[in-house]
């Protein structure tokens, strides 16, 4: 409601040029009528209920016309109000308890944030306690997620149901995004939104609550638990026969042709363009680095740590208070929302206002890190056995064949032209976010990245997750040991199915399996033989990503990621000009699916 209110009006300039801030007309008005409401109710002062009261009856001023725009219900919303205010005697608040269940390790219980605790009381208000009986895992955010028992004054329990606590800024996203693209199109049997957003106290968190839905046994379990109890194959047939198969129908089955540059569906995987320690107006000097859009990746590589940058007509996407740094995107749009990001840190919130969603003329700092700083940070903590600063990177265990190091060409990928598919997506669908149902039926959940993008990254993300809670665990930890899953993978991108019955061997079916759904994808309507280069790109920028993952993904998986990602800038070396050279041109402009690929089987 307040950044609704804020967007619509506009925050007006930073310094007030008046000795006091006069009272709007309109304002004047409102106030009269809480007057004469606390006269009537026989309140000493205007309290904050009068005031409510007083701007819902006045009916014209901005607030009312934001409650309009959001669809609230203004005749209720007066009922209610005017029963509050006519109430001289406070409602009784009823006592409330959050415990833990039994089945909940006691060594696992968190100590719970009073953010948290304030979130759940609101959340469930009318219920005399709430019990939670275990947590879910499998993300890579700071999210929490809870499966929450409502108990009532009676005692008897009420639907257990799953509640994510985050940032409130991710949490509204989320919201909005379910609304605007998942909730007409879940299968009966899903985990489905039940309310809006709720949160806490300071305004800094929020949660969502989704109904719950278990298998026979009662029990929740994601793909990530199943994964090491079902075989390689049956994990494999489960993707083909039920995932893709029920939401396929209404999601990836109903593509578009889908023409876009690669940096609008991608960029924002990676870590933020730069990291600045922000710097005062008068403090920047006149020849500062300007970024403004669009972006020039080739100017963006000369900027080092230590210069003064001032960033132009980004959006503020997040703003954390308690760390004090503002995290600002391009926003030019619904497809690049979180593209190019900027995280400012030691903001001063004291001493200048910000809101979520307010487009800032211009912002400064001094560069602290860039995201080649970050990229190189987080491949060096794999102890790498070669010279991250080459051009290639042995790839075999004889390291007789290398692969392109997609540190040093990741960028010229992020500014292709790719034809590709365009639907409905999730968005961050890994294993830990694919529940089982009755009848091992899927369950998709978190949908905060949800909306219509390029259909092959949910496939993408799907055997990143495969190939590293699955495939590397089966291999090994070292070095040698990913690179022996890649010489597999090279068979599989040319079509073959390894054989053999080793471990390794026998857990890649599920990429199999992940393949034969792309190659559907790929050729649905078509009849044509499946060009590959949309799918790779795909790839190649969802396992950069997961090299970064540095608190949720072991050492051996973000190994395999590095490797991966070169692999698949491999593939991609027919398909553009400067690839395979040593003088690439920056000014090619062919376009990623002009030419030949290798063709890649998914059966």
């Amino acid at each position: 409601m307040i950044n609704a209110v804020r967007l619509k009006i506009g925050k007006g300039i930073r310094e007030s040029q008046l000795l006091e801030f006069p009272l709007t007309y309109r304002a004047q008005i409102v106030i009269k009528i809480a007057a004469k409401i606390a006269q009537n109710a026989k309140h000493a002062e205007i309290d904050e209920h009068d005031l409510f009261l007083a701007i819902l009856t006045e009916q014209e001023s901005m607030p009312i016309r934001v409650l309009q725009a959001l669809k609230l219900d203004i005749k209720a919303l007066v009922a209610t109000a005017e029963e509050y205010a006519n109430n001289n005697t406070a409602v009784p608040e009823l006592p409330f308890r959050i415990e833990f269940s039994l089945n909940y390790p006691p060594a696992d219980r968190p100590v719970l944030s009073p953010y948290i605790r304030q979130i759940l009381k609101r959340m469930f208000h009318g219920y005399i306690r709430v019990r939670i009986e275990f947590p879910l895992y499998g993300g890579h955010t700071s999210a929490k997620l809870f499966v929450v028992t409502p108990i009532a004054i009676d005692t008897r329990a009420d639907a257990t149901v799953v509640v994510k606590i985050d940032h409130a800024d991710s949490i509204e996203d989320e919201a909005q995004r379910y609304q605007n693209y998942i909730q007409n199109s879940l299968p009966a049997m899903a985990a489905h939104l039940m309310d809006k957003p709720v949160p806490s106290d300071d305004g800094e968190y929020a949660g969502l609550k989704y109904t719950f839905i278990v298998g026979p046994d009662e029990t929740p379990q994601n793909l990530k638990a199943v994964a090491h109890v079902w075989s390689p194959v049956e994990l494999g047939v489960w993707v083909r026969e039920q995932l893709y198969r029920i939401f396929g129908r209404t999601w990836w089955m109903q593509t578009r042709s889908y023409r876009f540059e690669a940096w609008r569906e991608y960029d924002w995987l990676l870590p933020p363009i730069l990291v600045l320690d922000y710097v005062e107006d008068n403090q920047v000097p006149p020849d500062a680095f300007m970024l403004r859009f669009p972006v020039r990746r080739g100017r963006l590589a000369t900027i080092r740590a230590g210069d003064i940058v001032t960033v132009e007509n980004f959006t503020i996407h997040k703003i954390d208070r308690q760390n004090r740094i503002l995290t600002l995107t391009l926003g030019n749009g619904a497809h690049v929302e979180k593209a190019y990001r900027v995280r400012v840190r030691n903001v001063d919130f004291e001493k200048h206002t910000f809101y979520r969603g307010e487009v800032v003329e211009a912002i400064s700092g001094r560069v602290w890190e860039t995201r080649h700083d970050l990229l190189m940070g987080s491949v060096r903590e794999l102890l790498p056995d070669f010279n991250v600063n080459e051009d290639y990177i042995p790839a075999t265990i004889d390291r007789q064949r290398k692969v392109i190091n997609p540190l040093k060409r990741y960028n010229e990928v992020l500014e292709w032209q790719i034809n590709g598919m365009h639907s409905r997506t999730h968005g961050d669908m890994h294993l830990g976010n694919i529940m089982i149902g009755p009848g091992k039926s899927p369950v998709l959940i978190d949908f905060a990245n949800s909306r219509e993008g390029h259909t092959a990254f949910d496939w993408a993300c799907l055997e990143i997750s495969l190939l590293c809670e699955v495939v590397m665990p089966a291999s090994g930890t070292e070095w040698d040991d990913a690179r022996r899953v890649i010489e597999y993978l090279m068979q599989v991108n040319a079509g073959y199915m390894p054989t053999g019955d080793s471990p390794l061997i026998r857990a890649l079916a599920p990429i199999i399996e992940i393949r034969a759904v792309m190659k559907d994808i790929l050729t649905r309507g078509t009849g044509t033989t499946p060009n590959w280069t949309e799918y790779y790109v795909s790839l190649m920028m969802s396992a950069l990503r997961a090299v970064t993952w540095d608190h949720s993904m072991s050492i051996p998986s973000r190994r395999l990621m590095l490797l991966v990602a070169g692999l698949s800038l491999h593939e991609l070396r027919g398909a553009y000009g400067s690839f395979g050279t040593d003088t690439p041109s920056p000014d090619e402009t062919m376009d990623a699916n002009t030419n030949s690929q290798t063709s890649v089987s998914g059966s």
